[in-house]
């Protein structure tokens, strides 16, 4: 087997992550004549069309997204793998990988406490949207949402969670005592399965509403910013959006309605972890203690 034209692929994911020639080029640092230069290579090794003329600029055939996506990825894997070697792991350096909208909404604001209570344990967040098992290697504890764990190793029930609708304090519909979402309500959507809008319909119905319409964005940290910003309503995890609600960045405007989820966070542990059994122990235990102890100073019960 021929050697892999890498340059000239890396230079395919670019185009395709920086969506045209021109500012894949710029990503790059080089001339866009060069990047031009090595997709016509890579259509003269493959044998088919990888770009085509589209009004005074190119894009992407079928097949040249398809392999441009898998570039992306694969290059993704080798400077994952390039920087893990960089890594210095000590044995006091614990690593968990979650969504980012569970690193950032309530790992995060955790840490700073943690650190002052242990300044001698390292704990470092990888955020992954796919679900990961920890290796030992790159990731000792994973904190995932899901119904299921979804995982050969144990897996320990974490912390439930309930899911109502927020939108900004200011939204004209804040201090309107409605009883359910009105005609035309601007609905925002993300990723989770288990917070879609016709979940929350099947349960509160509103008939003028479509639970198919609206923006989608790619994580729950993302539509509740949405909702925040002004830009309509948000179906949100206690868990995830209560330091919000408590704020008044984000209110609930059908007051204590909601639906439970029942478990809805799940803790596992690599078999074979690197960090030291001290260390993993404890930051086991701290995870689950705040699981436990914290709940929203605004959580209501369903109706």
């Amino acid at each position: 087997m021929r050697d892999l034209p890498l340059t000239s692929l890396r230079a395919l994911a670019a185009v395709h992550r920086e969506g045209g020639v021109r500012a894949g080029a710029r990503s790059l640092g080089v001339t866009h004549s060069t990047v031009s230069r090595q997709i016509r290579e890579l259509e003269r090794i493959y044998g088919v069309a990888l770009v085509a003329p589209e009004g005074r600029g190119l894009v992407l055939t079928p097949e040249g997204a398809s392999l441009a996506d898998t570039a992306s990825r694969a290059i993704g894997d080798l400077e994952t793998a390039a920087l893990r070697l960089r890594e210095r792991r000590g044995r006091n350096t614990v690593t968990i990988a979650t969504t980012a909208s569970v690193a950032v909404r309530w790992l995060l604001p955790r840490l700073p406490l943690f650190h002052d209570a242990h300044p001698g344990i390292e704990v470092s967040i990888l955020t992954e949207q796919r679900f990961v098992d920890p290796d030992g290697e790159r990731v000792d504890l994973v904190v995932r949402q899901s119904r299921e764990p979804r995982t050969t190793l144990a897996a320990e029930p974490l912390m439930d969670d309930t899911i109502f609708p927020v939108i900004a304090a200011t939204h004209p519909d804040a201090t309107r005592g409605l009883d359910r979402l009105p005609k035309g309500a601007a609905l925002l959507h993300d990723r989770d399965p288990d917070t879609t809008w016709a979940r929350w319909l099947e349960q509160y119905p509103a008939p003028d509403v479509d639970p198919a319409l609206g923006p989608r964005f790619t994580s729950s940290d993302l539509v509740i910013r949405a909702a925040a910003a002004g830009l309509g309503y948000a179906l949100a995890r206690d868990r995830l959006v209560g330091e919000d609600v408590a704020a008044g960045l984000v209110t609930r405007p059908f007051g204590a309605r909601s639906i439970p989820l029942g478990t809805a966070y799940w803790l596992i542990r690599a078999d074979r972890p690197s960090a030291s059994a001290r260390s993993l122990d404890r930051v086991t235990e701290w995870i689950i203690e705040e699981a436990t102890e914290h709940r929203s100073t605004l959580r209501l019960s369903a109706d």
